[in-house]
């Protein structure tokens, strides 16, 4: 990793681009469908985890359209809807599904995430907000 080392007193002015984070990206994802209008977000990484995120929105009729790094999702048609299991059960951060649906619907049935399987990662904080 390389670094940005500044030494001494000068005013720093400029702009950088910091690359998507995935992390970031499909918690955010999931928190669209509390949006009224459609949700822009850029430096979005191409990655399969995104991919299957939006086959998730799709089955509860929320639009996506994924072109370089910009992600758009239209929520405005969003309804109730099974999630598909095979694409919940394919990442782990689906269950971030959990919070936007109560948010969304009062009430919702996310079945089991999937994922990697690197050991037990807790979802409690989820599930109490």
């Amino acid at each position: 990793m390389s670094k940005l080392i500044i030494d001494g007193g000068k005013r720093l002015s400029g702009e950088i681009s910091i690359g998507g984070a995935k992390n970031s990206t499909v918690a955010l994802i999931p928190a669209a469908i509390l949006a009224d209008t459609p949700v822009r977000f850029d430096s979005v990484p191409d990655i399969l985890d995104v991919h299957n995120l939006m086959l998730i929105l799709k089955s509860m009729n929320v639009s996506s359209e994924f072109k370089g790094d910009v992600l758009t999702i239209d929520p405005t048609n969003i309804v109730e809807a099974p999630l598909p299991s095979k694409a919940i059960k394919s990442l782990r951060a689906s269950y971030y599904f959990m919070g936007a649906l109560l948010g969304r619907f009062q009430r919702a049935t996310v079945s089991f995430p999937g994922g990697d399987n690197i050991g037990p990662r807790p979802i409690d904080q989820h599930i109490k907000a």
